[in-house]
């Protein structure tokens, strides 16, 4: 029998790594199709930052034979999908408003799950993680306000 606390810690592993993913890939979309400084700092960052806590989470998943998706979710897709049809200043703003809402939902998923979770060493991933979402929330907001 699966206990709750398996299926918790499962369906956070699934989120968060799905939110993760969805940043590299978009960061990796920003490279490609921003000429804006910031932008694209702020998107190299979003992949560095990401990349380290995606191998973080998959290998503490790992450990507890827990499955890290390694595609993007429809939701995450749908996103992708829409700033890969935009270029230049409207591509920007697109991805500014998808950081802040991305970033925005993990947090709530960090934070709501992290008393909920089964293990410890999710637990303080989770803690370690959120704080870092929180420092790229900041900057996705002020991103948003300067690519006016």
């Amino acid at each position: 029998m699966v206990s709750a606390d398996t299926l918790s810690d499962s369906s956070f592993v699934a989120q968060i790594a799905q939110s993760g993913l969805a940043e590299v890939v978009l960061g990796n979309l920003a490279l490609k199709n921003s000429s804006d400084t910031s932008v694209r700092r702020f998107a190299g960052k979003m992949i560095h930052d990401h990349s380290n806590t995606n191998r973080e989470l998959k290998a503490i998943s790992g450990q507890l034979n827990l499955k890290v998706p390694s595609t993007l979710g429809p939701e995450k897709e749908s996103i992708a999908e829409e700033l890969r049809t935009r270029a230049g200043l409207e591509f920007d703003i697109a991805y500014a408003n998808a950081m802040v809402d991305s970033h925005s939902k993990a947090l709530v998923i960090l934070d709501q799950r992290v008393g909920k979770l089964g293990n410890e060493k999710l637990k303080t991933f989770a803690e370690k993680t959120s704080k870092l979402i929180s420092e790229h929330l900041e900057h996705a907001r002020d991103l948003q306000r300067t690519v006016r």
